[in-house]
């Protein structure tokens, strides 16, 4: 399963992320957050890991679980920012994940 995950191709790129995010979220104990930390891992110019204090410095407001149309829709507003900057999306997820750390106050 995880294999054809991540050797599956197709021109239409939000099916393909969907049926990857859906054959990882058919393993047993694999959720959303681990499907996308996995494809992220492995894909970082298309993918970022769902994350509640990211989501929370996009939209303004917390969530505590993802569907599919959650993670497009994070991805939507990610892709552009990293397009702009010229870095992979998973990269600017990460920078935001940062942001989010600092504010908090926690230390690495």
């Amino acid at each position: 399963m995880t294999r054809l995950a991540l050797n599956f191709s197709r021109s239409n790129k939000s099916y393909e992320r969907r049926l990857r995010l859906s054959l990882l979220c058919a393993l047993s104990r694999v959720g959303l957050a681990t499907a996308s930390a996995i494809l992220a891992l492995s894909f970082p110019e298309g993918y970022a890991v769902t994350d509640s204090w990211v989501w929370f410095k996009l939209f303004g407001k917390g969530k505590s679980s993802f569907s599919l149309q959650d993670y497009e829709h994070y991805l939507g507003c990610l892709r552009p920012l990293a397009e702009a900057l010229g870095r992979p999306v998973q990269e600017v997820e990460y920078a935001r994940w940062e942001w989010a750390r600092r504010e908090r106050g926690e230390k690495r």
